[in-house]
């Protein structure tokens, strides 16, 4: 027999699943094919009134918006999940006064007929309830060899599939009306493999032209020792410290005097990625406090450079051109000068670690407006 995919569970384990969005779907198997009708996979879609169609008759379809959101793996406990009154109490939104702003209103109930729930990230949800019908969940029951193919279709496990249990203590343990706590999921990892407090900086920079953050780094001395990764650079502080190692034999960077840079790519034609620089060490000023004061004079040599985007100002004149998660963190974005002068020539970006398909969704999104991401 195969073993049961991480994104679907039948006894109560926790599930993964990826999340290129904030937002988080959540609704019953049977309303599959209510949501097929309402989208269309290569249509963007209002989640605010798709929400309330959804919604119209019973509480069909809820919506989290997941905090402090970075794009990754998710973690989902079946026991997190939480029940509404009793299977007979109904549950509606008649009445109930919605927000309405930047937002999707709050819609945190969803009823369950089969005892099953669906999870999915809203930025895949269209395309999901197009692969996956009624019909085809139905026949997944039998075949575990539907739902993994599905996941490969939208580039990733980008839903999780929930079944009830009534012997196992949950008050998931059936039909009803569920919830899950606003501040669930919770992020399974980052980028790095594991949650590592540190500083990022980010920046934009032409892909082609010769890395200022590198040139800068090697003007130190001592300069750093340079490793080639995939995209990037590792430079190792030697002076300050050894490099410690993990369990699995890989250098741990937040107890090493390490720094990461992930250089600008090319995406498409028309879409660069945003360079960043990471010091993952924790605690730096009392573990590494010399390159607490590296990490100080970057930013300080950064800051020169103009700002395009913060989390702090009211308005950001550039965020136009700022697609897919970049603006789910928390760093400022500096632009170089040849970044600017790419975004006064109309040039888009990205997230480094932006998936295929979020790149897929900027391009459609861009082409609405006569704008073609090119190859």
């Amino acid at each position: 027999m195969a073993i049961a995919p991480t994104n679907v569970t039948y006894d109560g384990s926790p599930v993964q699943l990826r999340m290129d969005s904030q937002l988080l779907a959540c609704f019953d198997p049977l309303s599959l094919d209510m949501l097929g009708d309402m989208l269309r996979a290569d249509t963007p879609f209002d989640i605010a009134e798709l929400l309330e169609r959804a919604n119209a008759d019973h509480p069909a379809l809820a919506c989290f918006t997941i905090p402090d959101f970075r794009p990754g793996l998710f973690m989902l406990d079946p026991r997190d999940i939480k029940k509404f009154g009793d299977e007979d109490d109904d549950f509606d939104y008649s009445g109930a006064e919605q927000e309405v702003g930047d937002k999707p209103p709050d819609y945190f109930w969803v009823a369950v007929d089969s005892g099953t729930l669906i999870f999915a990230d809203v930025a895949h949800l269209a395309k999901l309830v197009t692969l996956l019908t009624w019909e085809q969940y139905d026949r997944s029951l039998g075949d575990d060899t539907i739902l993994p193919a599905i996941a490969e279709q939208l580039g990733g496990p980008h839903f999780a599939v929930v079944v009830s249990d009534s012997e196992l203590g949950m008050q998931f343990d059936g039909d009803g009306t569920y919830t899950i706590p606003v501040s669930r999921p919770a992020s399974e990892r980052s980028r790095y493999g594991r949650q590592v407090m540190g500083t990022t900086y980010r920046f934009i920079a032409d892909p082609t032209e010769e890395s200022q953050v590198l040139q800068w780094m090697r003007s130190l001395n001592p300069p750093p020792i340079e490793s080639r990764t995939n995209g990037g650079v590792v430079l190792y502080f030697k002076h300050l410290g050894p490099l410690i190692y993990d369990s699995k034999g890989g250098v741990d960077a937040s107890q090493s005097p390490t720094v990461s840079i992930v250089h600008p790519r090319i995406r498409r034609s028309k879409l660069w990625t945003v360079g960043e620089v990471h010091f993952l060490a924790t605690s730096l000023r009392k573990t590494f406090p010399e390159l607490q004061k590296i990490s100080t004079a970057f930013l300080k040599f950064l800051s020169s450079c103009e700002c395009v985007y913060s989390n702090r100002r009211n308005e950001n004149p550039f965020e136009h051109y700022l697609q897919g998660s970049i603006m789910n963190f928390d760093s400022p974005v500096y632009a170089f000068e040849s970044g600017m002068t790419a975004i006064n020539n109309s040039q888009f970006f990205v997230a480094d670690d932006d998936s295929d398909w979020t790149v897929e969704l900027v391009c459609r999104s861009l082409s609405l407006l006569g704008i073609e991401c090119g190859p």
